[in-house]
């Protein structure tokens, strides 16, 4: 599903990963998906010294998006748990 004016649709929090990697990861499968997503680090920030590569990221994204990208993401969960990933 794709969202072309999205000037109304408020930016809401989605999960919270491990690391950038996995982050960017799940990113790129919402977004494969037609789903807009914002990766944001934690901790100290860009600021920061080093590098936030090993943060935990948040995933956000677009509120009419919300229902699908959680429906992802859990299939994700659960994949990852029946490998052990």
């Amino acid at each position: 599903m794709t969202h072309d004016d999205n000037s109304d649709d408020p930016i809401v929090y989605l999960t919270t990963l491990a690391n950038e990697p996995i982050a960017q990861m799940w990113a790129e499968t919402l977004r494969s998906n037609g789903i807009k997503v914002l990766v944001k680090p934690r901790g100290p920030g860009f600021a920061a010294w080093g590098s936030s590569f090993s943060f935990d990221h948040e995933l956000h994204v677009l509120a009419s998006t919300y229902s699908e990208a959680a429906a992802l993401i859990h299939d994700l969960s659960a994949e990852n748990d029946e490998t052990g990933s």
